[in-house]
């Protein structure tokens, strides 16, 4: 996704546009749910080509990427050194990850509001993972085996209907994040990827 860093008034605001022009992208929706509520940059504004969202403004935030954190303290650890950044870091995941959670409960718009899990859930939920399943060029065996893996895994997911479901990122890891100067965890990408190739 092409990234510039502009000025605002007074504030650095990034310029992010998508790689992909696409009707739904939630990115935009989850910005806006979570904008000043510290979880995520302030969203100033979507650029769109009719329904379809080109990219976002949003405030800029100074940080690093904590998975460098928890990479270099792995091979810290690996050579018998001392590591201690990789706790602070989790740390602060956790609560940014349940803080993110607790804010989506609180969604009340069609795209993101709580519901109940129907049987149809889990059926797209089957249906998704045989799509990607589809998509690795695996071994014959291998793919059977993963193959009874989704099957089971349909037992699985029955057991929640019945119970809530919310949105969640889906596509969470650090890389997605950045651990800022005042030392907080902010998610920055919500976009999404698509299933591809």
């Amino acid at each position: 996704n092409p990234h510039a860093l502009f000025r605002l008034g007074g504030s650095r605001v990034v310029v992010k546009g998508y790689r992909l022009l696409r009707e739904w992208n939630p990115e935009p929706s989850f910005l806006k749910h979570l904008s000043g509520r510290g979880v995520s940059p302030k969203l100033h504004a979507v650029y769109r080509l009719g329904d379809h969202p080109l990219g976002v403004i949003v405030e800029f935030v100074e940080g690093v990427d904590p998975g460098s954190i928890v990479y270099s303290d792995a091979l810290s650890h690996i050579k018998g050194e001392e590591a201690e950044g990789s706790r602070g870091v989790l740390d602060l995941t956790s609560k940014t990850l349940a803080d993110f959670h607790r804010l989506m409960m609180g969604c009340r718009e069609s795209w993101c509001a709580p519901s109940v899990v129907a049987e149809a859930d889990v059926e797209r939920w089957v249906d998704r993972m045989r799509s990607y399943l589809g998509n690795l060029p695996l071994a014959p065996k291998v793919a059977e085996h993963l193959g009874g893996l989704v099957k089971r895994s349909r037992e699985r997911l029955e057991a929640y209907v019945g119970h809530s479901k919310l949105r969640i990122h889906q596509d969470f890891h650090f890389s997605q994040t950045l651990l800022s100067g005042n030392n907080s965890l902010v998610i920055v990408d919500f976009e999404g990827e698509p299933a591809r190739p």
